[in-house]
């Protein structure tokens, strides 16, 4: 009876504390009280305008070649000062104007509140997937001051390019028969019992490889014998990295015949693959008994670069 009495009286609600008085008035309904206070939505728009400036625009990709490859992420950085009177609410809008199915990005960012003489870095990533095409791309790009709907466009363009599969060949490019095994006659001629030191080189015709692997295997017989180095180390497996376009790189190993190895020829077998086998093969390399090793020079980068033009 009492409860109902004082909401149909209305409420005189008095706080005193700390020197400080706050009068609320207004009729609740039971258990609650309204302060009064706007909330988010009812909060007005400034009442100075922000004015929006573009300092700086870069789009710039990971591996810096200026061209967004397959799988490759690009990054849009804007610099965004506000030299206007009142706080402005910053948002970017990303609108495709040439294909753009091979590309991730998002098509809205909302970036946030910057105040009068504030500065925002806003950066906006673009990824190439697997199966971008070779073209040129172009994205308008408007940024929105939201409380007066000001735009500020512009268009970025940039290059994307295929995937070129990689292209790996080995080649020999160094041998010894030297003094580091007693066994050996150091007269440049393989020979039955003597241990061979083979510096093998790998060479990337194609696109750029990563993580290339490569395993040594003699041929299944116990008269030919691999080793690693003169430690006895038996790992038959190099981990070569990422090999770029045109680079190459050198492993070094060891084979040796027992004394009574009959065959003419012995035969060691490279097998390459790279990352998401995107590359495998299998290159053979002979080594005829009595008789040197024919070496080859490692191509110059710009020799493989023009290979590389036949494989596209």
């Amino acid at each position: 009876m009492r409860r109902q009495l004082l909401s149909e009286l209305g409420i005189l609600l008095l706080l005193v504390g700390c020197g400080t008085q706050v009068e609320i008035r207004g009729r609740s309904a039971p258990g609650r009280i309204s302060l009064g206070i706007p909330t988010k939505s009812q909060q007005a728009t400034p009442t100075l305008p922000a004015h929006l400036v573009l300092d700086e625009r870069v789009f710039a990709e990971a591996n810096g070649n200026k061209v967004l490859d397959a799988d490759e992420m690009g990054e849009l950085t804007l610099q965004v000062r506000n030299d206007g009177l009142g706080a402005g609410k910053v948002s970017v809008r990303l609108t495709p104007l040439s294909l753009a199915t091979d590309l991730r990005f998002k098509r809205y960012t909302d970036v946030g509140i910057i105040p009068v003489q504030g500065m925002l870095s806003i950066k906006i990533p673009i990824e190439a997937t697997a199966q971008v095409e070779d073209g040129l791309r172009e994205i308008r790009v408007e940024i929105v001051e939201e409380y007066s709907r000001s735009t500020l466009p512009f268009t970025v363009a940039f290059q994307t390019s295929r995937r070129v599969k990689p292209e790996l060949r080995v080649i020999v490019r160094e041998y010894d028969d030297g003094r580091f095994f007693s066994g050996n006659t150091p007269d440049g001629l393989i020979q039955a019992g003597e241990m061979i030191k083979v510096v093998a080189n790998v060479q990337n015709l194609g696109g750029e490889a990563a993580a290339v692997l490569v395993e040594v295997k003699t041929d299944a017989k116990e008269d030919i014998r691999y080793t690693r180095d003169l430690q006895g180390n038996w790992d038959s497996h190099f981990a070569l990295g990422r090999l770029a376009t045109g680079e190459n790189r050198d492993l070094v190993f060891y084979f040796f015949t027992t004394p009574v190895f009959t065959d003419p020829k012995v035969h060691i077998q490279l097998e390459i693959s790279t990352a998401q086998r995107l590359f495998v093969a299998a290159e053979k390399l002979t080594f005829d008994i009595g008789q040197s090793v024919e070496t080859a020079d490692v191509l110059a980068v710009e020799a493989v670069r023009q290979l590389q033009t036949a494989f596209d």
